[in-house]
């Protein structure tokens, strides 16, 4: 299955990608995992209040222009 694939991946331009980025990623990535990464928990808590905030604000402005509220996370209210 491999095989197939990777002739795929090599005769279209992510090749390149693949090569250069994606597989010098992976011995750094498998450290990640192993070691595990350190997080500012105060500094993402306080960013998901303010993005929280912000979401709401533009919620407010869509349903103020388009005069009704109505599902954004729809894709037929959306147009789709």
């Amino acid at each position: 299955m491999a095989g197939p694939m990777r002739d795929e991946l090599a005769a279209g331009a992510l090749g390149k990608v693949y090569d250069e980025i994606e597989v010098p990623l992976v011995p750094v990535l498998v450290r990640m995992e192993e070691d595990g990464i350190l997080l500012d928990v105060e500094y993402l808590k306080a960013m998901s209040v303010e993005l929280g905030s912000e979401i709401q604000s533009l919620e407010r402005e869509i349903y103020k222009e388009a005069g009704e509220r109505f599902n954004l996370n729809s894709p037929q209210a959306a147009g789709g």
